[in-house]
């Protein structure tokens, strides 16, 4: 339905053990900022990066909105297993015949 694009709804919960928690709730999304093919050449190389994420996330629960930095934060690599092995879950069969007429319109453009 949206390509490449992704759009997400968060909800994360940062209780632990005998601490007071902060819930947060949060819409995002991710576009990817790359031509459908790498441009090489001789003298240099034209390349974006496959998955630009933004989102943005409140606090909920409490009678206050205060700033709460650091809470519900999780570290992000550009670098994984599920993107490079994977392709972000392109290589299922699901995906390959739900997109197969985008996918053959990439073959011939890229060709």
């Amino acid at each position: 339905m949206f390509g490449d694009v992704t759009l997400n709804l968060t909800y994360k919960d940062t209780k632990v053990d005998n601490e007071e928690g902060n819930q947060f709730i949060g819409l995002g999304f991710s576009i990817p900022l790359t031509p459908r093919k790498d441009y090489n050449n001789k003298y240099f190389q034209v390349r974006g990066k496959p998955k630009w994420r933004y989102s943005v996330n409140t606090l909920v629960g409490k009678d206050h909105n205060k700033l709460t930095p650091g809470s519900g934060d999780t570290s992000q690599r550009f670098y994984n297993l599920d993107s490079a092995f994977y392709n972000n879950n392109r290589l299922s069969s699901e995906y390959i015949y739900g997109n197969s007429n985008r996918l053959k319109e990439a073959y011939y453009q890229a060709r």
